[in-house]
């Protein structure tokens, strides 16, 4: 009798053994090893590029990007290193698919060729459609000058002659309306358009019509051609002996004077 309890309680202790034995093989299944929390990377071992990550420290290389470990920094413009953002393995950098933005590279702005999201192509942004404006237009020296984007993405100025009437807020003005402030400063108004001032010499009616800005006696004058007893030549010069033998009728000689070479006198030589 006694020697069957003692086998007995023998073989109860080879079961309990057993059975500690196996709950710490599956202990360490489920842990993935002994004492070390394993490849967390959070005390455990780095975690290598394409794996996801919380942070830079539990990467090889030490790039947590877009929650994947990467093989590079990829802090550029519109690159990425996540398959969904760029259609390539997690974990290596890439361009950011085009039309998409995932970290907000990309800002459209009216004197700006950039759009709000990525090219796809070279991490760029991409760039609007050739021809958008981009910047109000504006007046520079007697034209208009637009603002447009080109082929390779670039703001391009693009003057336009104003054809002798004035540019106002970036456009040229198309009628003057017999306004000669309408045109520009060596223009005047004839009719509705704007034409070339006039020569020295050149019959006028008005000071604007004439280059020298001086009208006297219906001609355009090289000077003012004010004083008394002056006129002005058919070659636009001034003149003090193309009166002489009669009176000023611009500056009337006092009493029954007349010019003489510039002066007024009673008689002439």
């Amino acid at each position: 009798m006694v020697k069957r309890l003692f086998a007995a309680s023998l073989a109860l202790s080879a079961l309990a053994g057993c059975q500690l034995i196996l709950g710490f093989e599956d202990h360490v299944a489920a842990t993935g090893g002994g004492g070390d929390t394993g490849g967390s990377g959070a005390g455990g071992a780095p975690i290598d590029a394409g794996k996801p990550c919380a942070t830079g420290e539990q990467c090889v290389l030490g790039y947590c990007v877009d929650g994947f470990c990467c093989n590079e920094p990829c802090d550029g413009t519109c690159l990425a290193c996540a398959k969904t953002l760029t259609g390539k393995d997690d974990g290596s950098c890439a361009p950011a698919l085009a039309g998409s933005d995932p970290h907000d590279d990309c800002t459209a702005s009216p004197t700006s060729c950039d759009a709000d999201s990525c090219s796809g192509d070279g991490g760029a942004c991409a760039a609007v459609q050739p021809g958008t404006s981009c910047g109000e237009p504006t007046c520079e020296e007697g034209t208009s000058v637009s603002h447009t984007c080109d082929a390779n993405g670039a703001c391009s100025a693009s003057p336009t002659t104003c054809e002798g009437f004035q540019c106002v807020a970036g456009a040229c003005l198309s009628s003057c309306d017999a306004n000669d402030a309408l045109c520009d400063a060596s223009h005047f108004c004839m009719g509705t358009d704007c034409a070339p001032d006039l020569a020295s010499g050149e019959g006028c009616t008005r000071a604007a019509q004439c280059a020298s800005d001086v009208c006297v006696d219906d001609v355009c004058c090289k000077t003012a051609c004010d004083g008394q007893c002056e006129a002005c030549g058919p070659d636009g010069t001034c003149d003090t002996s193309a009166l002489n033998g009669v009176d000023d009728p611009d500056h009337p000689c006092p009493g029954n004077q007349i010019c003489c070479d510039g002066d007024c006198k009673a008689n002439c030589p």
